[in-house]
């Protein structure tokens, strides 16, 4: 039987960093679509409810 030796083997720094291939198929990538609405919304529209303290539930 052969013996390990720890000092032998090279630095982590002095190894290259080689990835894996992936062998499962990936979805293509697609570019992201910025959705626009015909419905314009005022910048000063309020949209906080105001509640009562008895109210028993939150919104």
């Amino acid at each position: 039987m052969i013996g390990y030796d720890p000092e032998d083997r090279p630095d982590d720094e002095t190894r290259p960093f080689i990835p894996l291939n992936n062998p499962l198929p990936v979805p293509e990538k697609r570019p992201h679509l910025r959705m626009e609405f015909d419905i314009e919304v005022p910048e000063d529209d309020e949209f906080d409810l105001e509640t009562g303290s008895g109210d028993d539930f939150d919104i």
